[in-house]
């Protein structure tokens, strides 16, 4: 069980990512940061609603380059079955004993969903907002 200063070490590390959507240019989002980059994104593109997610290190234990590689392709898999449009994207930590992980990006999904399929993915948080504030959502209380 983690404690209380565990998960405030956790929490940190979120809020200190940098969450990298691969578009051109790039657009870098902070978590309860408005992004003017974003926001003209979304006007652009008809985007009402987002959501940020990765399938690497589930529960933030760390797995091998190709057990995270394999449940990326498994969310790929997973979102192109269900219809959705996405971005190549990258949580980038400022925390060195983690490595980049590979996330996605995923305009007009709804909170519901976006929160089912990080805990399918066995995910402890993940990015949604409606407008250009990413917003970090638990899986768990």
């Amino acid at each position: 069980m983690r404690s209380n200063k565990d998960n405030f070490s956790l929490e940190q590390a979120y809020l200190s990512t940098i969450y990298r959507i691969l578009v051109l240019p790039p657009i870098d989002l902070k978590i309860s940061q408005f992004n003017e980059e974003l926001h003209s994104y979304c006007l652009q593109n008809k985007i009402n609603s987002w959501a940020f997610l990765s399938a690497f290190n589930p529960q933030s234990q760390l797995l091998s380059r190709e057990e995270n590689i394999h449940r990326h392709e498994s969310l790929l898999y997973l979102l192109k079955k269900e219809g959705y449009s996405f971005e190549q994207a990258l949580g980038i930590p400022t925390n060195q004993e983690w490595e980049t992980e590979k996330n996605l990006f995923i305009p007009n999904i709804s909170l519901t969903r976006a929160h089912s399929i990080a805990k399918r993915f066995d995910q402890k948080a993940f990015l949604f907002s409606t407008n250009a504030i990413a917003k970090l959502h638990y899986t768990k209380k």
